[in-house]
């Protein structure tokens, strides 16, 4: 995929090889998507062992190796909200919770995750590749905002960061985060 946003997929057969044909020169970015409910995720990418996981400059022929894993960290966690005069928390029902990567991975989308409380404030994000996450919990937001440089600066203090690793299952408790009015 270029750097743009722009690319093809090439599916992979039984020997776990595959190609695409016909690219042209310039910028690009290797995503896996698939499987996420089974936890797949890039553990890793590389060219002539270089890594290339957060982008690469094809002016020929190259080979690229991709390693990928189906132990894709996992969090688990309740989103609560203060109650309004009263110091106790209650669970937030249909809340948005987004795991943000680091920031030198904010350009590929396959490494945002999301998830959706239930009635009793539950979620359950899979498929995390390993790595730092600042985890936010939203409501009424505009989908895709979190993918916004901007919005994620000023929600900064809001966010719970996390450290995943391969194979990991976290519980954590997270607080609705407020969204002022420009943001909505």
């Amino acid at each position: 995929m270029t750097q743009e946003g722009f690319g093809s997929n090439a599916v992979v057969d039984r020997a776990g090889n595959f190609e695409w044909k016909n690219v042209v020169p310039g910028n690009y970015i290797v995503q896996v998507f698939g499987g996420d409910d089974q936890g797949f995720f890039l553990r890793s990418a590389t060219l002539g062992g270089r890594d290339i996981s957060t982008g690469f400059t094809a002016s020929g022929p190259v080979t690229v190796e991709l390693v990928v894993s189906t132990k894709g960290g996992t969090i688990e966690g309740t989103v609560l909200e203060k109650e309004k005069d009263v110091d106790t928390d209650h669970p937030v029902a249909n809340a948005m919770v987004v795991a943000v990567p680091e920031e030198k991975y904010r350009k590929l989308s396959d490494h945002f995750k999301t998830g959706s409380t239930d009635q009793k404030g539950q979620f359950t994000i899979t498929g995390l590749t390993p790595g730092n996450y600042t985890l936010y919990a939203w409501e009424d937001l505009e989908d895709n905002l979190w993918y916004d440089t901007d919005f994620l600066k000023s929600q900064e203090a809001n966010g719970t960061a996390v450290k995943v690793a391969e194979g990991s299952n976290q519980k954590v408790e997270l607080k609705l985060s407020p969204v002022s009015e420009e943001w909505r």
